[in-house]
């Protein structure tokens, strides 16, 4: 009669195994040596769409640019993952720079990379309707950390 194999051997297993496939799916999209090709992973953008619409597979505005944001931005995320975040081109630049330092971005032709920045500042920069109005002063608890401007405060005033 054979003998059980223990719980936890297949545990041990099914752990090892899991850590294979998440170790492969990072490797596969952080290669730097990568090149973005059209078919890249992600939602293929539909080249109909009309200007000024939304792309319904990828979610972007169609608009100049768009077509380069979806083949070189879905490669490794979806759409909904940068869209919520707005940003100035200065913004945009340093999230490339940091994908590229930190997570195996490959290197953009200045072009392609300008053309994103652009297209992301112009479409998803920032706005008044994204923040909320600042909370007034005298509905703030007071801070118990004393900062140079309040110590000056309280030597010219004596509060």
């Amino acid at each position: 009669m054979a003998k059980p194999i223990p719980v936890v051997a297949i545990r041990l297993v099914f752990l090892a195994l899991l850590i294979l496939i998440a170790t492969v799916m990072v490797r596969r999209c952080g290669r730097p040596e990568r090149t973005p090709v059209p078919s890249a992973p992600g939602p293929t953008p539909t080249t109909s769409a009309e200007p000024g619409t939304i792309d319904p597979v990828t979610g972007l505005l169609v608009a100049p640019g768009w077509e380069l944001v979806a083949a070189n931005c879905n490669a490794c995320h979806s759409t909904r993952h940068f869209l919520r975040m707005r940003g100035t081109r200065s913004t945009w630049d340093s999230a490339i720079t940091w994908m590229q330092k930190n997570h195996g971005l490959w290197p953009l032709q200045t072009d392609v990379r300008e053309t994103i920045v652009g297209y992301l500042a112009e479409h998803y920069g920032p706005s008044e309707a994204s923040r909320r109005a600042p909370i007034p002063p005298e509905l703030l608890p007071p801070n118990p950390y004393p900062t140079p401007a309040r110590r000056e405060v309280r030597a010219l005033t004596g509060r």
